[in-house]
């Protein structure tokens, strides 16, 4: 019988913590966007453009009337021209996972410099 009581205390109390959490996490989330207002101070114009242009990219893909729209081949070069400007390309990134970014960037190696390995 405690070991039932014990068990059902235990869940409740979990759920409580977890309640907690997120109404914290919650309430600090603007305080998420001031460190990244405050970190984009820091970064140079040039940079802010290349992200805004990773992001533009991927919102025309995105507004594309197909149910799952994909990058044609220019546009994936685009995506790793601008990675290679924007020093954190992986958090701008919405639609396209870091792999494909890095993958593309490899193979567009091997292409320029010929079969040779990295």
């Amino acid at each position: 019988m405690f070991s039932v009581l014990g068990l059902r205390l235990r869940a409740k109390v979990t759920r409580v913590v977890t309640r907690i959490r997120t109404a914290i996490c919650e309430a600090t989330r603007p305080c998420q966007l001031a460190a990244g207002a405050l970190k984009d101070l820091t970064r140079s114009r040039s940079e802010l453009i290349a992200e805004n242009a990773l992001l533009r990219q991927q919102l025309i893909v995105a507004s594309r009337k197909v149910k799952r729209p994909e990058f044609k081949p220019h546009e994936r070069g685009l995506l790793v021209l601008l990675a290679r400007c924007v020093r954190g390309w992986r958090d701008a990134l919405l639609l396209v996972k870091p792999d494909t970014i890095l993958r593309r960037e490899c193979l567009d190696h091997v292409i320029i410099l010929g079969e040779q390995h990295l």
